[in-house]
């Protein structure tokens, strides 16, 4: 893996996400360290908003996926918490 860059001058950056086999995330073609993308709960967010771009996703989606298995009622106390 090569050195992260910095942010432009404008404090854009080009995103780009690799979302068949491994998940990755590159920033100005240099792929970030998992490290960098936060929690496993985080990551799996960014996948499913990228998977449904342009989309509206509802907050008892996101809550399904973060918390599978876990019960409907419970979903939306732990989505207010995370």
């Amino acid at each position: 893996m090569g050195r992260v860059p910095p942010r432009g001058a404008s404090g854009s950056a080009q995103l780009g996400l690799r979302l068949a086999g491994v998940f990755g995330v590159a920033r100005d073609g240099v792929p970030l360290p998992d490290g960098e993308l936060g929690s496993r709960k985080a990551r799996t967010l960014l996948k499913l908003l990228a998977v449904e771009r342009d989309r509206l996703v509802s907050v008892d989606r996101i809550a399904e996926v973060l918390w599978t298995g876990t019960h409907p009622r419970s979903r939306r106390s732990m989505w207010r918490r995370w």
